[in-house]
């Protein structure tokens, strides 16, 4: 019914042994629990991110990049990708709170934020990317295409 996932400190490339999140199998199940009083469409969005990730066949942990957390390090035989799930970076603040994230980390990994902005803009500063949530739940390749 859930998904545990673990730590993991991209700079120091180890598992940490605190700090895992959880992910629920049915949001549904977690509305209806709540009455649907609850209803946090950013979460939700990082969750569907997360099982659809799973689905494509990925490892997916969440990642420590020094004191900023990473929503997803996404692997699969080929490739690791840093994901942010976010529901808009038009703010700038919110926008440099989400590829704060990746800053200094310069693996050569491609970094992504996946966002319900609707907008051409899909590159950021230093390589990062922006896909719409939407494109990125019905490309199966969304990821590898660019």
């Amino acid at each position: 019914m859930f998904y545990k996932v673990c730590r993991y400190d991209v700079q120091g490339r180890e598992y940490l042994k605190t700090l895992n999140k959880y992910y629920i199998s049915d949001l549904g199940l977690r509305n209806a629990h709540f009455n649907y009083r609850q209803i946090e469409v950013t979460h939700g969005l990082e969750n569907i991110i997360y099982l659809e990730l799973l689905r494509r066949g990925y490892s997916v942990d969440i990642g420590k990049n020094r004191e900023k957390k990473i929503d997803f390090v996404a692997r699969n035989p080929k490739d690791t990708y840093y994901i942010q799930a976010a529901y808009s970076i038009s703010d700038p603040d919110k926008r440099e709170q989400e590829l704060g994230s990746f800053r200094k980390l310069d693996d050569g990994y491609k970094k992504f934020v996946i966002t319900m902005d609707d907008d051409p803009f899909a590159l950021l500063e230093n390589g990062y990317r922006k896909i719409n949530a939407v494109d990125f739940l019905l490309n199966e390749r969304a990821l590898e295409e660019i």
